[in-house]
């Protein structure tokens, strides 16, 4: 009974949240090949994943020629709806999946994907002190991996392997940051004095007053920003900046309803979103409607292509700045089986292992920041690797790099199979706060009052 009261708590924040959505089959780019080793890799095909992959793919090819790499990407479903169409399907599962850190866990904690961790430790070529230690603790669904030399327990796994260390940064129009004479309005340098919530928030408003000053038929179509307040390492960044001690109270309760939360909120309100020509969306920023957007360096790429380059960079306005990653895990279920290529039989898993070793090499690395996608996982390509010239050098890609590190751990404490609709609960929350029309304080203490009964319910449950 506990269980399925869960599953209805769980659903009730997911039903709120999200409209229901059919999606597309995955497609193969490329095919089945006799006489070698075939290994299928499957990602999404948005945000130049699926193109990242197919580099990296023909890259590994070029000095394997036994090996043949199949990528297939996920339809227009995202890894869950991947996983819950053929997680359990052996012969249509791939043998390598692309993941990003906030939405393996359930799948990790099923069973799903390999422990890496005796891989890592068979070669000094990938030693874990070459990468960011914080995107490997993102790599355990605990938020902690230890050493498989050390603790052998499931808990501290490392179910993928980190290719990318993706901090959130802001990506502006450049064609309408100079018609609009935005440009007049940024500080001479990007100390933190002169860049924080503070400072920003009189930004915004100026680059809102700018649009409003070009005329009537412009402000009804320009907007200011795509701030993104709802996604995970923006909220946990920009609470923090604002004197926020967390979204959770010390039973892991929601305190979104808190003093110091609610007059975060009201204020963000105020001064930001209940102005009309403030807040524009994803789709606007690429359409040339929004000025800026809130992201991470993969989506920038997308921007950069699909704006024929009118783009670039800012760093993120607070002093600690979210920080995420995806990587590829190996599923299991594929992982033992074997293939025979000029007379040599091989295990799936150490196909995989060694594609996965090449990606996180610096020669795989190199071949995925001339791409543009990625901010390299090797630390020692942290200031002078390829990406730092992709797309076009004069480009600010220290933006990406700005800022102290801060991990996102706040749903660490939950069981991975409720994190899904919790963040779900917290999005939907706060979408509505940018909201002109639904976040004014008194319509924000009905949501925040419904929104935290189904989290709260969730978590009581657990």
């Amino acid at each position: 009974m506990k269980k399925m009261k869960l599953l209805l708590a769980l659903s009730a924040c997911a039903v709120l949240a999200f409209p229901a959505t059919a999606c597309t089959p995955p497609v193969n780019e490329n095919e089945f090949e006799e006489g070698k080793y075939n290994i299928t890799v499957a990602c999404q095909s948005e945000e130049g994943e699926e193109a990242v992959m197919e580099k990296l793919a023909s890259s590994y090819e070029a000095k394997n020629p036994d090996v043949n790499v199949i990528v297939k990407n996920f339809g227009s479903s995202d890894l869950d709806g991947y996983m819950q169409n053929y997680a359990w399907n052996e012969d249509k599962l791939a043998n390598i999946v692309w993941v990003p850190d906030d939405k393996f866990a359930p799948w990790a904690a099923k069973g799903h994907f390999l422990d890496l961790r005796p891989m890592y430790e068979a070669s000094k070529e990938t030693s874990y002190e070459l990468y960011y230690e914080s995107m490997l603790h993102a790599a355990s669904y605990t938020g902690e991996y230890k050493p498989y030399s050390v603790d052998k327990s499931e808990k501290h796994a490392l179910y993928y392997a980190p290719r990318d260390y993706n901090k959130i940064g802001i990506c502006y129009n450049t064609e309408l940051f100079e018609n609009f004479g935005i440009y007049d309005l940024l500080p001479e340098d990007f100390s933190h004095e002169n860049w924080n919530m503070d400072t920003f928030i009189t930004f915004l408003q100026g680059v809102s007053g700018k649009i409003k000053e070009a005329g009537a038929a412009y402000s009804a179509s320009y907007d200011a920003i795509n701030f993104f307040l709802q996604w995970e390492p923006v909220y946990t960044s920009v609470f923090k900046e604002m004197g926020s001690s967390g979204i959770l109270d010390a039973n892991y309760d929601l305190n979104l309803k808190s003093p110091e939360n609610r007059k975060i909120l009201s204020k963000l309100y105020d001064e930001l979103f209940s102005d009309k020509t403030m807040i524009g969306t994803e789709d606007g920023f690429k359409q040339g409607y929004t000025a800026m957007t809130v992201c991470v360096r993969p989506v920038a790429y997308t921007f950069y292509s699909v704006m024929k380059g009118k783009v670039d960079f800012l760093p993120f306005p607070t002093e600690a700045v979210g920080a995420g990653c995806s990587g590829y895990a190996i599923t299991t279920k594929t992982a033992n089986k074997t293939q025979e290529a000029n007379g040599v039989e091989k295990t799936n898993k150490e196909l995989c292992w060694d594609f996965i070793k090449y990606i996180i090499s610096e020669e795989g690395q190199e071949v995925a920041g001339e791409f543009g996608t990625s901010v390299p996982i090797l630390k020692s390509l942290k200031d002078n690797g390829s990406w730092t010239k992709a797309m076009d050098p004069n480009l600010n890609h220290s933006a990406w790099l700005a800022g102290e590190e801060l991990r996102l751990t706040t749903y660490n404490v939950f069981e991975p199979d409720a994190r899904p609709s919790l963040r779900s609960c917290v999005d939907a929350i706060i979408n509505k706060q940018q909201s002109v029309d639904e976040g004014t304080y008194a319509k924000m203490t009905g949501w925040l009052d419904t929104y935290t009964t189904n989290f709260n319910r969730v978590n009581d449950l657990l």
